[in-house]
């Protein structure tokens, strides 16, 4: 009789764990399990042998693709001196929107060589391009998307 009472308790759990769950039609597609998820990254970097730039970015992935990032707020990322990045702010940063994790973790960002040089703002290669005129904003930026990105992995 112990054994019946608890098989009866047991299937009523079981059936209230399923109220209110849908009923799947066997076609389960991935797209149905696309993850969304923000992660943050920083980067820092000096340039021009006195400016710090300092980057904090919130980069909003669906699945492996980038749907937005955002710069926090505290960054440094921009001096008095440049208008450039200011300018080209919004369509430097669209250049993340669609672009996939593997993408990401393909561009290849340095910092200044030299960081005395004024020319040297540091470098991006890969399927982002840098801002004319604000290339170490722009180079700051994409580490810290990195930084963001290989924070998937740990």
């Amino acid at each position: 009789m112990k054994k019946t009472k608890f098989t009866a308790i047991l299937l009523s759990l079981l059936l209230l764990a399923s109220c209110g769950q849908p009923a799947s039609d066997g076609n389960d597609s991935d797209s149905d399990k696309t993850e969304t998820r923000t992660v943050t990254g920083t980067a820092t970097m000096t340039w021009h042998s006195t400016t710090q730039f300092v980057a904090a970015i919130d980069v909003t992935l669906n699945g492996d693709v980038i749907e937005s990032i955002e710069i926090r707020d505290g960054s440094v990322i921009v001096t008095d001196a440049f208008s450039g990045w200011q300018k080209g702010k919004n369509d430097y940063l669209a250049q993340y929107t669609g672009k996939t994790v593997e993408q990401i973790k393909a561009l290849k960002t340095e910092a200044p060589k030299d960081v005395n040089n004024h020319y040297d703002g540091g470098s991006i290669e890969g399927d982002i391009d840098a801002i004319a005129g604000a290339t170490a904003s722009s180079t700051v930026i994409a580490m810290a998307v990195k930084n963001a990105i290989d924070k998937l992995d740990s």
